[in-house]
């Protein structure tokens, strides 16, 4: 503990992570979308042989989930899942900043 760190906060909050979870439900559930998506693309193209501007929504979403996946990911290496007070200055305001 350094200087400017609160003498009430009781040490246990120094080894909470809730980051390695968060990055574990969100790659599980990223690629549970990516199967969907894939299987549903893969339906409409060979065997329906049509497709519409659904598609691409949804393909596009896809995209936008799995880059914000990668955001939060970096965050999470950065200090996401733990106590501010936990975190080197620094590192909190790049945790913030993504």
């Amino acid at each position: 503990m350094d200087a400017s760190t609160p003498s009430s906060i009781p040490p246990e909050v120094y080894k909470q992570d809730r980051g390695p979870g968060l990055v574990i439900i969100i790659w599980v559930f990223a690629s549970l979308a990516l199967a969907t998506v894939t299987i549903r693309i893969w339906t409409r193209f060979k065997l329906l042989h049509r497709s519409g501007p659904e598609d691409l929504l949804i393909f596009s979403a896809l995209i936008g989930s799995l880059i914000w996946g990668a955001i939060l990911t970096a965050s999470v290496r950065q200090g996401l899942g733990k106590h501010a007070y936990a975190l080197d200055p620094s590192r909190v305001s790049m945790a913030l900043k993504l």
